[in-house]
């Protein structure tokens, strides 16, 4: 049976897709193809998830698929993925009987930065409905509630309450030596420094430099909402030119428009963040206790 011997178990918007790729450079380390399967969350494993999947159609569904995505890669070599679903009370529950020995690495990043990336993410994919980021994340229990119903993106505007609660099921389910607990804030500081000490969380050669010199799936905002929304949706252009144009050409097209239309994310208002962060203090310190690190710096001004 092929199965990881490691997974990035998350969280969303916190550098899992460039660990996933610095990872993958290392002679020692094989990460599979796809980035994400959200096996343990979505698949069926030994039973439906509790709502329909309809909202994830790319996450793998079977053990025997989920097996074929490490087969292929190097025996020698150690195996892992990165789905910060993982990350989820199903995913672990699940992971504890499959991969009982597996190690873990989690990447925790200020819950309200977190989440405003994530809002400019589903924004520019045409997947936010919401306008306002803090209407959207102070009404984000209600949709996680209901994320199963349209799949209202953001889900991913959790708190600090959500880290505490998700730490402690993981470490009764593991010993904390299986858990690598980090930060976002280091990752940015110092990229190489951070994976090296992944790598000798994985007890591969650690002495091993990868580039760090790109940065995958960086927050972004857009320039014109209209332009957004006739690159992502349907339209009667675009229905009438595709008989004319080739896939490659119009891939290419959508590519050009996308970045055309792309800027960088314009920063948090600090105000708003300082809202909506005080009301997590206490859990904001609950937190650092459970990773043992100071988190001053995450805490309302």
């Amino acid at each position: 049976m092929t199965m990881p011997n490691f997974l990035v178990i998350g969280v969303a918007k916190a550098g899992t897709t460039s660990l996933h790729a610095y990872l993958n450079q290392h002679p020692q380390i094989a990460m599979s193809q796809i980035k994400e399967p959200d096996f343990f969350e979505y698949g069926e494993v030994d039973q439906p998830p509790p709502a329909s999947s309809a909202p994830y159609p790319y996450a793998i569904q079977t053990l025997t698929t989920y097996q074929a995505l490490f087969a292929d890669l190097p025996t020698t070599a150690l195996h892992g993925e990165a789905s910060p679903s993982n990350f989820e009370a199903r995913a672990c529950e699940r992971i504890s009987r499959y991969l009982p020995n597996a190690k873990f690495i989690c990447i925790l990043r200020q819950p309200v930065d977190r989440a405003y990336s994530a809002f400019a993410m589903h924004t520019k994919r045409g997947k936010e409905p919401e306008t306002d980021f803090c209407r959207a994340y102070q009404d984000s229990a209600r949709r996680w509630q209901k994320r199963f119903e349209g799949h209202l993106p953001a889900y991913a505007c959790r708190n600090a309450a959500w880290y505490v609660e998700r730490l402690q099921d993981w470490l009764a389910r593991f010993p904390r030596q299986q858990l690598h607990i980090s930060l976002y804030d280091d990752l940015k500081d110092d990229p190489v420094t951070f994976v090296r000490k992944v790598y000798a969380f994985l007890e591969v050669d650690d002495s091993f430099t990868p580039n760090v010199s790109q940065i995958y799936n960086q927050g972004a905002g857009i320039r014109s909402t209209s332009v957004n929304q006739f690159v992502r949706q349907n339209n009667r252009v675009k229905q009438w030119i595709r008989p004319w144009l080739p896939q490659p050409l119009r891939q290419k097209i959508t590519r050009w428009l996308t970045n055309l239309n792309q800027v960088p994310l314009p920063p948090l208002d600090p105000s708003l963040r300082n809202e909506l962060t005080r009301p997590q203090h206490d859990d904001i310190l609950r937190l650092q206790d459970i990773v043992g690190r100071d988190l001053s710096n995450w805490l309302a001004k």
